[in-house]
């Protein structure tokens, strides 16, 4: 069962005020009254590029190539996929000085980033 942040801000609240008519005798310090967060994870997605000695990807790994360890314990691989499609990141520095923008390059410059999204 997962808590959520807001059943503890809940469960919080409602401590407070079982508390409230006990005021002026001992409270526990602040520390043991903070909210505790817990959370769990059932699948993890892991994505994996194998290269060979030459930095050559290899494509023709099975299932049975890899094995998921947790805590030296085993876990089974539910979904198994290969794509040539890998993520791409890039980023494209544009000069926005006046040169550029009396030149009309700008414009162009705006043009080749949307060509560059669109592929």
């Amino acid at each position: 069962m997962r808590r959520t942040w807001i059943s503890g801000v809940v469960a919080l609240m409602a401590t407070g005020a079982l508390l409230a008519p006990l005021q002026g005798q001992a409270q526990e310090p602040a520390a043991a009254m903070q909210p505790t967060f817990k959370s769990s994870v059932s699948l993890v997605s892991v994505n994996a590029v194998v290269k060979d000695r030459r930095g050559r990807p290899v494509r023709n790994l099975k299932r049975d190539d890899f094995q998921i360890l947790e805590n030296g314990s085993t876990k089974p691989i539910v979904d198994f996929g290969v794509s040539d499609q890998g993520a791409v990141s890039f980023g494209v520095l544009v000069d926005q000085s006046g040169s550029m923008a009396l030149s009309g390059n700008l414009n162009a410059a705006r043009e080749v980033i949307r060509h560059l999204l669109a592929w």
